[in-house]
């Protein structure tokens, strides 16, 4: 039985958020998007939390980094691996 990765791609960039999201389901993986560490927290860690097989995270984003999302994400006990990205 193949299974299909499951993806969480964090950015606050929507046109990078899309071409994520299309290079991966072009690839036979799920990919869930989300704007802001707000959302991928809720997808994470909320009430109705799903399950990642890797997160792609943006180091910049609006009023949380990528790096201070990782720090809270960790210390809430979610190890989930991560990738960031970045223009920088």
């Amino acid at each position: 039985m193949i299974s299909i990765l499951k993806i969480l791609a964090v950015d606050d960039d929507s046109a990078v958020r899309d071409s994520i999201s299309h290079s991966l389901r072009s690839n036979s993986m799920e990919c869930v998007e989300a704007s802001d560490p707000s959302e991928a927290r809720r997808l994470l860690l909320g009430p109705e939390a799903m399950g990642f097989d890797l997160i792609l995270l943006d180091v910049l984003m609006p009023g949380m980094s990528g790096w201070e999302f990782l720090s809270e994400l960790r210390a809430e006990g979610n190890d989930t691996p991560v990738i960031f990205l970045t223009g920088l």
